[in-house]
């Protein structure tokens, strides 16, 4: 697997580079999945550009709020803009820099040769002048809670927005803000997110277009708001209405998804009336939805040579979680071991202890045993994410991986047995190898991050 796409291949990846299954590592599943969420969280933060892109969204202010959650995929607000959030775009007309411009402020950017000085002096002083001209509201980005502030606080009473959304019925519903109005904020977001909700890997989700019907009677809530909402979005906002056989005209879309319709005639179409909806539309699999699927557990066998560090510890690591700790087997010399009485397992779901157990005392370095037990990890369905195969990534995760390893391993650097001695392990080695490999990875994170960019030369 040259580029792993998921969570668990990027840990079995790991595993390998860290010499398993020749070698065997002492990291549970847990351990490399918090080194993975962490190196995913710095590079997002600190490669901008690699990570995230820019997209622009909407919000409606609120009188008396003053913080705003913003879409959870958000990592950094660049601006917001209170222009061009109505009818007729961005009016440039009458703005500072066409009135600059008519003054000549910019001739030597127009001129040859051009003047990089002149451009630097012109940007210089619009900075400048834009601090003395602030908007009606002023904005700080809160990264912690992921919050956008507003200040001065919007106040009441002042304007009103009216805005549509399907209710917990589906039902659609006006609700009327007391709102100044909307904000524009271009931000950057995860690659990949759709605002204000996400679907992983949307391409590898099994998606099906279904031509088909769908009869609706119309409730009382509908019927007096003259709206209702279709089950599922129709492909672009194609649908054909019938009325007692007859196709129905008189109604528009009500939104731009193609999910809520408005008839336009009120009396038209009464409370219990019967309709006739045809359209087309997505159709996700339910084995393929945003959230982790559970399916039939795998047993897994695993074959595991006693080492050194596993005598002193009385620990031995599953290759993953267990659904069931009651179902694990062990057999050794062609005897079986079951839990309870000759091992127990550790709250991760994961650890084979022996101590004070039938096993303790009964196995030596080198012994073969043989693990029966259900994968937890094999039930789980992952949906691909790009990030987990960036080169940065994997090394950063190998880095902090040989970090925790070799402080484990350190802490029973030399260990003595029944028929060995002097057994010592690369504790001090790994830390200090992770370490260097560490420092690096941030450094060149660091140097590679384009969020600024360079100097432009003309010549």
């Amino acid at each position: 697997m040259l580029k792993p796409q998921t969570k668990t291949q990027l840990r079995e990846m790991i595993k390998r580079k860290l010499g398993a299954p020749m070698v065997k590592v002492e990291l549970c599943d847990d351990q490399i999945n918090d080194h993975i969420d962490y190196s995913i969280s710095e590079y997002i933060k600190w490669a901008t550009s690699n990570a995230t892109e820019i997209a622009y969204f909407t919000i409606p202010l609120r009188s008396g709020r003053r913080y705003y959650d913003l879409p959870k995929d958000v990592i950094d607000i660049i601006s917001y803009s209170e222009e061009g959030i109505g009818e007729g775009g961005i009016n440039t007309l009458f703005t500072m820099k066409n009135y600059l411009y008519n003054k000549g402020m910019f001739d030597p950017l127009t001129a040859y040769p051009q003047s990089l000085l002149g451009y630097y002096m012109v940007n210089d002083f619009l900075e400048t002048l834009e601090k003395f001209q602030p908007d009606q509201y002023s904005w700080k980005y809160h990264r912690m809670t992921n919050q956008l502030e507003i200040t001065p606080t919007p106040k009441y009473g002042k304007k009103s927005v009216t805005i549509r959304r399907p209710n917990e019925n589906n039902i659609v519903t006006e609700y009327v803000l007391d709102s100044p109005g909307y904000v524009l904020i271009k931000a950057n977001v995860i690659q990949g997110a759709t605002l204000p909700n996400v679907i992983r890997g949307w391409d590898n989700v099994i998606k099906e277009i279904k031509s088909g019907s769908e009869t609706r009677i119309i409730k009382q809530e509908e019927a007096d708001n003259t709206f209702f909402a279709l089950t599922n979005n129709a492909i672009n906002q194609e649908l054909t209405i019938y009325k007692n056989g007859v196709e129905y005209t008189n109604w528009n879309w009500a939104d731009d998804n193609g999910k809520m319709i408005q008839w336009t005639l009120p009396d038209e179409i009464l409370l219990n009336d019967e309709l006739l909806l045809k359209y087309n539309t997505i159709i996700i699999s339910s084995d393929n939805n945003n959230s982790s699927m559970i399916k039939e557990p795998i047993t897994i066998t695993q074959t595991v040579n006693i080492t050194p560090i596993e005598l002193a510890t009385k620990n031995i690591l599953l290759s993953e979680k267990t659904v069931n700790k009651n179902d694990i087997e062990i057999t050794f010399n062609n005897a079986k071991y079951l839990y309870g009485i000759d091992f127990i397992i550790e709250s991760d779901d994961q650890t084979i202890n022996f101590s004070n157990k039938s096993l303790d005392g009964l196995l030596i370095n080198g012994d073969v045993i043989s693990i029966k037990f259900d994968g937890l990890n094999s039930t789980i369905k992952e949906f691909p994410e790009e990030l987990y195969g960036r080169p940065w990534i994997i090394d950063r995760v190998t880095a902090l991986s040989k970090i925790t390893l070799g402080m484990i391993r350190r802490k029973f650097a030399q260990f003595s047995s029944i028929g060995n001695s002097g057994i010592s392990l690369d504790g001090d080695a790994l830390v200090s190898e992770g370490k260097e490999e560490y420092d690096k990875l941030t450094n060149d994170l660091y140097i590679n991050e384009t969020y600024e960019g360079g100097y432009i030369c003309m010549g």
